[in-house]
């Protein structure tokens, strides 16, 4: 990070931190004012345990958000201990490297004076931060230290009790056996292991350090939390926070459209689309979108407006996080990035609008995303083809190149232009993404969608500092973090869901199931090409859960299709059958 881009960094961090405890409080009366939520604790066993003199150390596999019960033996009542709970196996905290350390967890809790019975660990208050009462405190942890122990330690000495969401399931899995799966088997395990991880709260938040729901994270999880619980009540309850406590992206916003669509797709449920139709509407700043050209910037927003958003922050753009993450972006006030979640927030309303049989509203919306896109690319495109980072712009990020490509507002002859410069982008991260861990959703989501899937695949397996298999190989990774190394964001926690896009990219396009029409009633049945590995899926939906196998080398696929639903499957010849409920085996090649 250069000197300039850390300053630039570190004044964004503190003006945002300004804001924090605000946006915290307004979080917690939020929850006080609703039922407790629905979180239930699990017993967790350790995986390890060593002991060295009067030192021991506990391993529990994987992170949770828990405490810490310790029950003493006979030789131990009455001693006085110390106890390291901590989310990484380094003896000591990491070092700050900017304005403040990063927030992995590190809890030292000196002079336990045990007794005869069980004892919880006690952990800091703001560990109690949207916890109900019942539950208390819980903190981000797999390992442990306890020093001052006498004699042996028994297994049963210690345990963990973990706090998920009550309607938490283990549903949804992928897995690979063949050459190379040993790393897609880790990148799935880390990213639906954060599923269960984060669901502590019983709503989608953004990690440890905030605990504060955001809409973009939301999304993100809100898609790997449907393919591995099929459950609903987490992200709606989210949904409903944000509704009344938005943030100040204004890419966030449109993030509300895309959970209202995916809702929608995977429930069938229309009554959840028009209870809250109207402010969907306005969530798409269709409001703000100049007479001629069609664009947003919201530097132009009125007061009267902005009191709408029910924002208390400034709005800005954002495009990614940190600033450093942006692959050198130029933040223009008309911003291609901004314009084109603009642009898909659109197009989903009027997909809403039609759904509801609002046939007028339907109408306004495709003619307002049709203009928009129209007008991004007369005032914001190059002399080369491609799109500018915004109206003013000469430079194009890799953001202004997938962003729109993954929303479909590329024309089909543009494309091949837009891909091979987005491979470029690639290429110059040395086959890393060259944006943030949260924004590789919609890399890879672009990619497989114009049929790149071995590229997709490089990316999702490099082992460049900018991939999933760095954290895991590096620090041990069990659940996401939020940023792909501490050195791109000196304050990250471990605890993001926003960076799991493997829980939902993996079943879509490796596994190549999702919705075609609402509530799973028709679903794409599509492995992605790429696949050189066996693999194996199980996918929840309403109707009970879709099986699947995929046999490259044999070329063959094996499906079970719930009652109630139709699989839409194209065959190498490019016909399409519909499958019917039941088993079926047909023929495959991979390419």
């Amino acid at each position: 990070m250069t000197s300039s881009k850390y300053s630039a960094a570190k004044r964004v961090f503190f003006a945002v931190l300004s804001v924090t405890a605000i946006t915290a409080a307004s979080a917690f009366a939020y929850f006080q004012s609703k039922p407790a939520p629905t979180v239930r604790l699990v017993d967790i066993k350790p995986v390890r345990i060593i002991k060295e003199g009067d030192k021991v150390l506990i391993d529990f596999g994987k992170t949770w958000f828990g405490k810490i019960d310790i029950t003493p033996n006979a030789a131990n009542q009455d001693r006085t201990i110390t106890v390291i709970m901590k989310e990484t196996s380094e003896p000591k905290p990491f070092e700050a490297i900017g304005p403040e350390p990063p927030a992995v967890r590190f809890e030292l809790v000196p002079d336990i004076k045990l007794g005869k019975s069980t004892l919880t660990v006690p952990l800091p208050e703001r560990d109690s931060r949207l916890m109900p009462e019942r539950i208390g405190a819980v903190m981000p942890l797999r390992y442990v230290e306890i020093i001052g122990w006498k004699g042996e330690f028994p297994a049963d000495a210690i345990g963990m009790l973990a706090a998920v969401a009550q309607r938490y399931q283990d549903t949804g899995t992928v897995t690979f056996k063949g050459a190379g799966d040993a790393e897609l088997n880790a990148i799935w395990e880390l990213s639906s292991h954060t599923m269960a991880a984060t669901s502590f709260a019983a709503l989608f938040v953004d990690g440890d350090r905030e605990r504060l729901p955001y809409e973009a994270d939301a999304y993100i999880n809100q898609l790997g939390w449907h393919y591995t619980t099929g459950e609903t009540s987490v992200p709606r309850r989210t949904f409903e926070h944000l509704v009344e406590n938005p943030s100040w992206p204004t890419e966030w916003q449109a993030h509300m459209l895309l959970m209202a669509w995916a809702d929608y797709m995977h429930t069938g449920d229309k009554a959840f689309l028009a209870k809250h139709y109207e402010r969907l509407k306005f969530l798409t700043y269709h409001e703000l979108m100049g007479d001629i050209d069609g664009l947003v910037d919201v530097s132009s927003m009125s007061p009267e407006f902005k009191a709408r958003t029910r924002i208390k922050e400034k709005v800005e753009d954002i495009v990614d996080w940190l600033p450093t993450e942006r692959d050198g972006h130029e933040m223009r006030p008309k911003n291609t990035v901004t314009n084109a979640f603009i642009y898909i927030s659109l197009v989903k309303m009027s997909h809403i609008a039609k759904a509801l049989d609002k046939t007028d509203d339907q109408k306004t919306f495709t003619d307002l995303a049709d203009k928009l896109r129209d007008g991004l690319f007369a005032h914001a495109s190059l002399p080369n083809g491609l799109l500018s980072d915004g109206v003013g712009s000469t430079h194009t990020s890799a953001h202004s190149l997938f962003i729109p490509l993954a929303f479909g507002l590329v024309p089909e002859e543009k494309k091949p232009l837009f891909i091979a410069a987005l491979k470029d982008r690639i290429a110059s991260y040395d086959g890393g993404f060259p944006g943030s861990i949260f924004t590789a959703q919609y890399l890879l989501e672009a990619l497989y969608q114009e049929g790149e899937d071995q590229a997709a695949l490089e990316l999702i397996v490099n082992r460049t500092d900018r991939g999933w298999l760095h954290a895991i190989e590096k620090y041990g990774a069990t659940v996401t973090h939020e940023a792909w190394d501490i050195k791109y964001k000196y304050n990250e926690d471990w605890t993001h869901a926003w960076g799991a896009a493997p829980a939902n990219i993996m079943p879509r396009f490796m596994a190549g199931v999702e919705p075609v029409e609402p509530g799973w009633k028709k679903w794409r049945l599509s492995p992605s090409r790429a696949l050189t590995q066996n693999l194996q899926a199980v996918i929840p939906t309403p109707h009970g859960s879709i099986l699947l196998q995929v046999q490259p080398a044999n070329q063959r696929l094996a499906v079970t299709v719930p009652e109630g639903s139709t699989a839409v499957y194209t065959q190498d010849s490019g016909v399409v059958m519909e499958l019917g409920a039941g088993e079926h085996t047909l023929t495959w090649k991979a390419h």
